[in-house]
């Protein structure tokens, strides 16, 4: 589970924060969500390079895999790729994948910096555009 603690800047959002409407939480962990699940780059979706005369051609399932659900108290982000676990996962990760791919909890704590960016970033839009 990940659990992010967001420090708030101008003065005027202590009492926009306890009223924060749900429609905002929403935002900025869809937000927080996206930035992990990342794209070919960063995040979940990114592959380590091609190794030297590699002969296998890549498929990209397990980057389409990476997706979010929200539910009422958590936001899952999973990927249902059924060979996902032996890839990037941190207890099941096959030994030809380690050192090479990063599991789910490294490319986190890689990123939980831009995350925090990333729903900091939604609570503004969100809040300028209700004139806060």
């Amino acid at each position: 589970m990940i659990q992010m603690k967001v420090r708030w800047k101008p003065k005027s959002l202590a009492k926009a924060i306890t009223e924060a409407p749900r429609m905002a939480k929403g935002e900025m962990v869809e937000a927080a969500s996206k930035y992990l699940i990342g794209s070919n780059r960063r995040g979940l979706k990114h592959y380590p390079n091609k190794r030297p005369n590699q002969k296998y051609i890549r498929t990209y399932k397990l980057r389409r895999g990476w997706t979010f659900k929200a539910e009422r108290t958590k936001t899952r982000i999973y990927n249902s790729v059924e060979y996902a676990p032996f890839v990037q996962g941190d207890k099941d990760q096959a030994w030809m994948h380690a050192g090479r791919w990063r599991t789910v909890s490294k490319v986190t704590a890689d990123n939980t910096k831009g995350m925090i960016h990333a729903a900091d970033q939604a609570l503004t839009r969100y809040l300028k555009s209700k004139g806060l």
